[in-house]
């Protein structure tokens, strides 16, 4: 059974990146290992930032301001074998030459994961009387690591909306949590210090969703989401667990997360296919003959129909973020079915 309840709070220490505009200017990129060209490497299999930062900067801490040069990559730890990892901030010539970055940009809006991401800190106070802050207010930060931090350096909001548990499990704890469906909200910018307080002033400077106090920081990350289609290299069948919004049917261009991900084979781009098989008119006379189960005897005697696509723009580990591409005039729900099949 798989059920949710909703969040309450989390609360983890981060270590924080440094600033972006001076380290450009002070860090000399090691040459000594084999990449594709100057500027950027070539990912084999094995590699990660953390290790990236080490070989190139000297310091694997340095691994978020590496993330922050590649907005292609969604999910920092993960990259694949053949994706080009920018080792510095790429000029526009630099971006055009890749193909596999020119793509359409979709907004992240939310995603799942199968446990809870590190916080940095929380959106404390804010010097305005609104409940619902907007973009462009001043607000007051408390932040995990405050000394790692300066003037400039951002962090994404994201909210907790909900938590899955599996009743149903086979351990002593019944309580498992399963999932987390995290809603990103917005971005602020650090603006300031104060030496009377240990609080950090910072900018909204993008809104996605609704910001309120004691909303949560963490590291920042790519927003927007560059995305091109992408051959599928596995066969597999899942079903779509939730929706972004708390809404029963949803159609094109909605935010659907299916019970598959990077472990499965799923990569950004890929395109699944979503199922169903349903006769509403047999519906309605099995309600009025009340011989017939319409679940029981109906539907298992029906051929699965394709109902839409749905294009991955965000893969955790064992979830992907879909949007609706394609639904011509039907409604889709949570529950349906998913394919990915090779070679499309």
């Amino acid at each position: 059974m798989f059920t949710h309840k909703k969040h309450i709070g989390f609360a983890f220490a981060i270590t924080l990146a440094f600033t972006h505009q001076s380290w450009a200017q002070t860090i000399e990129i090691n040459s000594s290992r084999e990449r594709g060209g100057s500027g950027y490497h070539v990912a084999q299999s094995g590699d990660t930032l953390y290790d990236l930062a080490h070989i190139y900067y000297g310091d694997a801490m340095l691994w978020p301001r590496l993330w922050a040069y590649n907005p292609q990559i969604t999910n920092p730890h993960w990259i694949y074998p053949g994706d080009i990892v920018f080792l510095r901030a790429p000029s526009s010539e630099t971006i055009s030459q890749y193909t596999h970055l020119n793509g359409m940009y979709y907004p992240l809006g939310g995603f799942f994961t199968s446990s809870e991401i590190e916080t940095a800190g929380t959106l404390r106070y804010a010097r305005t009387s609104r409940r619902l802050l907007a973009e462009y207010d001043t607000v007051y930060l408390e932040l995990n690591e405050r000394e790692n931090v300066q003037i400039g350096d951002e962090f994404t909001i994201n909210r907790v909306d909900d938590i899955f548990y599996d009743f149903d499990n086979d351990d002593d704890d019944d309580d498992a949590v399963t999932a987390l469906k995290y809603r990103v909200t917005g971005r602020v910018r650090i603006t300031g210090f104060s030496e009377e307080t240990e609080l950090v002033t910072a900018e909204i400077t993008e809104l996605w969703d609704v910001l309120e106090r004691g909303d949560t920081l963490f590291l920042n990350s790519p927003q927007l989401i560059v995305v091109q289609n992408r051959e599928n290299t596995v066969d597999l069948e899942g079903v779509i667990v939730d929706q972004l919004d708390n809404i029963t049917h949803f159609h094109e261009q909605s935010y659907v997360f299916i019970d598959l991900g990077f472990e499965d084979g799923v990569r950004v781009g890929n395109r699944f296919f979503v199922w169903d098989r349903q006769d509403e008119g047999a519906e309605i006379m099995a309600i009025r003959n009340s011989e017939i189960d319409y679940q029981l005897d109906v539907i298992p005697e029906l051929p699965w129909q394709l109902y839409g696509e749905a294009l991955v723009i965000y893969a955790s580990e064992h979830y992907a973020t879909a949007i609706i591409s394609n639904a011509g005039n039907h409604e889709l729900t949570d529950g349906m079915r998913v394919t990915l099949q090779r070679g499309y």
